[in-house]
């Protein structure tokens, strides 16, 4: 699984979106606190690996979920 980093959206941008009917029911914003509570330990632990990554202006790799150091 790769993630990249898409850059900040504008207001427009957000109104612009359409999803696909046959791919995804929806979306959310939502902070980071809250990503262990709607999503699996593991796909957590990527998430805040990458939101980490940004922060510090790097790229990360990770095995189930850890950083590989």
């Amino acid at each position: 699984m790769l993630v990249y980093d898409g850059g900040m959206l504008a207001e427009e941008e957000i109104a612009g979106i359409r999803l696909q009917a046959d791919e995804l029911a929806s979306y959310a914003f939502v902070e980071r606190e809250r990503v262990p509570e709607l999503t699996s330990a593991l796909l957590a632990r990527r998430i805040a690996a990458c939101l980490d990554a940004v922060t510090a202006g790097t790229a990360v790799s990770l095995d189930n979920g850890h950083p590989i150091i």
